[in-house]
């Protein structure tokens, strides 16, 4: 019967590294298994995690974080670690501020919109007031005598316009139309 091979962890016995140049390499190796279980523990618990190890000998600081290692630092040192329900209220306050924020824009849009209608309202009135409104189409009722004289007179000269327009019209249909030369050629040789 074959025996079993240790799948267990074999436990290591802590101790001080005496020689220099095995602890030289051995603190980079442990540093980096370190970081990865420091990341891995604030992925599976969802929490934000700095580790900060000092070493005594060159005076170093090797850092690790997760989101990141001054995001954890600033917190806690701004005193947000000391109630959970702050992260709640600053997002609400933010919320809060970019909706009155957006309020604002909106009733500034709506009064600009206004303001534009009227003035598209106070154009077309001139538009209609000053070039639509042809000689024809003013009320006779509000005329002065001098305007009525005028209107009178614009009037008879629009009969004569029209008049003379039509003579030449019926002139130029009596006026016999000149034949083309193509045509006639083409007559004459079928």
């Amino acid at each position: 019967m074959a025996t079993k091979p240790n799948t267990h962890k074999r436990k290591f016995e802590i101790k001080k590294v005496e020689q220099k140049i095995k602890e030289r390499m051995t603190f980079p190796k442990h540093e980096v298994g370190l970081f990865n279980k420091v990341t891995k523990l604030s992925i599976l618990c969802e929490a934000e995690i700095a580790l900060i190890i000092n070493s005594e000998k060159n005076g170093n600081l090797h850092a690790c974080g997760y989101p990141s290692t001054d995001t954890v630092i600033q917190r806690f040192v701004a005193g947000r670690y000391s109630d959970p329900n702050r992260y709640v209220r600053d997002d609400e306050r933010k919320k809060q501020q970019a909706l009155e924020s957006l309020i604002l824009q909106y009733e500034a849009s709506e009064a600009q919109l206004e303001e534009r209608k009227m003035h598209l309202q106070e154009m077309s009135q001139i538009m209609t007031d000053s070039f639509f409104n042809f000689w024809w189409e003013n009320s006779i009722e509000e005329m002065s005598l001098g305007d009525l004289e005028n209107f009178k007179a614009s009037l008879e000269n629009l009969k004569l316009n029209l008049v003379a327009v039509g003579q030449e019209k019926k002139f130029n249909s009596l006026r016999p139309q000149p034949l083309s030369i193509v045509s006639s050629l083409t007559d004459i040789k079928s």
